[in-house]
């Protein structure tokens, strides 16, 4: 599963993990998460293309969502997701294989409900299942 690779590849880097070790969650954060944690979700996709080996090549965004207690807590958290994944090309842990991946439409916000400092990016991936 495309999702659950790009988790991993992002698991793997040694300053994600100091910083949000396994707080990485699908679409929403849940109740009393030690924070900085991150969610994960797919904003759009694209119809597949067929490659010149015949291979199926989409496009997904990929919005990625950095929850802190502080500005300094979520900036640092999407420092070091970006390092990992803006500009990457490769295969994951599941098969698939990125041709790549650029970081697009930052935005910062503050929640009031919640209190939390959160930053929002979206990744736009091709890739080829």
């Amino acid at each position: 599963m495309f999702e659950a690779g790009l988790i991993a590849l992002i698991q793997s880097d040694q300053a994600t993990v100091a910083l949000i070790a396994n707080r990485i969650y699908p679409l929403v954060l849940p109740q009393n998460a030690v924070l900085p944690a991150a969610t994960y979700q797919v904003a759009s996709g694209s119809s597949p293309n067929r490659t010149l080996e015949n291979a199926l090549q989409r496009i997904k965004r990929l919005q990625l969502d950095f929850w802190g207690e502080t500005y300094s807590d979520v900036k640092c958290v999407e420092a070091a997701i970006a390092k990992t994944l803006d500009g990457f090309s490769g295969t994951l842990s599941d098969g698939t294989r990125i041709l790549m991946c650029l970081r697009d439409v930052p935005v910062d916000r503050f929640e009031t409900s919640s209190r939390f400092y959160r930053v929002m990016n979206e990744y736009e991936i091709t890739y080829v299942e």
